[in-house]
């Protein structure tokens, strides 16, 4: 069994920027602030393959019950399309024409949307998200 998960999101920053300046036309700075995020499109993709044979199947990360072969099943992966979280960056400008920059955001709510009995049990699913960046530009 293979698979992955696709997300198309749009995330909002609000951030606060320090610069220091540095020799040689070197500026530093730090952003510190928080995100909120919409995801507009999330699919899980896996591919089964047995004996040769293989079955590929898709479906959306929004959607409480999935269909597949007739059968119909709780969608254990499902997410939230809301999410809010915090985000830091650090990096050099370089004049006024190139940065360089290293950044994290991590989502601080729980984005699986519901829960399922396991056992008679109740369990919700932890699904957690962070994401680590480096970021170069060249400005015109």
């Amino acid at each position: 069994m293979e698979g992955y998960v696709s997300m198309h999101t749009l995330q909002l920053p609000l951030y606060a920027k320090i610069m220091v300046d540095l020799p040689g036309r070197l500026q530093y700075y730090f952003l510190a602030g928080g995100f909120a995020s919409y995801a507009f499109k999330a699919e899980q993709h896996v591919k089964q393959t047995l004996d040769g044979e293989s079955l590929k199947v898709k479906w959306s990360l929004f959607e409480p019950e999935i269909r597949v072969m007739g059968e119909t099943e709780d969608n254990v992966f499902m997410q939230q399309r809301f999410n809010a979280g915090i985000a830091l960056e650090t990096g050099v400008e370089i004049g006024s024409q190139a940065t360089v920059g290293i950044g994290f955001r991590h989502v601080l709510n729980n984005m699986a949307a519901f829960g399922y009995l396991v056992n008679g049990q109740s369990v919700k699913p932890d699904i957690r998200m962070w994401t680590v960046s480096l970021s170069l530009g060249y400005y015109l």
